[in-house]
């Protein structure tokens, strides 16, 4: 093997080991820090729930003059990790602002209620219990998501 070759294979081995498959935390299905509603909604209603993805922290709602809204905390174990729902003790004001404050790795934390009550109830899911359901959607890095 002449001294060229050697320093050619050297150099690949070294290249294959940099650039071999490394943590894989793309596909470990955690969750994004956020809120929902948040800025990007464009229908709020005053009766809304505030849905918080950001595991590791206590979020309150509070109004943009930082007055602290009476709510009731849910935590909800989800397969990405853990989310808080806050449900308000009364409706929400309409063309107020609020945000959720007690979780630094939130960036957009805050939403404007656009509208009254919905008490339009949700349709039912196109899927009955025990049946079977695949999702493949083309967001989701981490593959396919099954329901039962």
């Amino acid at each position: 093997m002449t001294r060229l070759t050697r320093l050619v294979t050297a150099l690949a081995v070294g290249l294959g080991a940099m650039m071999s498959a490394g943590d894989a935390s793309a596909c470990d299905c955690a969750l994004p820090s956020e809120v929902l509603p948040n800025r990007a909604s464009t229908s709020v209603p005053s009766n809304t729930r505030v849905w918080v993805y950001a595991p590791g922290c206590s979020p309150q709602l509070v109004t943009d003059e930082g007055a602290v809204v009476p709510t009731n905390g849910s935590a909800l174990s989800l397969p990405g990790g853990p989310v808080t729902v806050l449900t308000p003790g009364a409706e929400l004001t309409v063309g107020a602002s609020y945000r959720v404050t007690g979780c630094p790795e939130l960036l957009d934390a805050s939403f404007t209620v656009t509208a009254g009550p919905d008490t339009t109830p949700p349709p039912p899911p196109g899927f009955a219990v025990g049946e079977s359901y695949a999702s493949n959607d083309a967001k989701d890095s981490c593959g396919q998501t099954a329901y039962t």
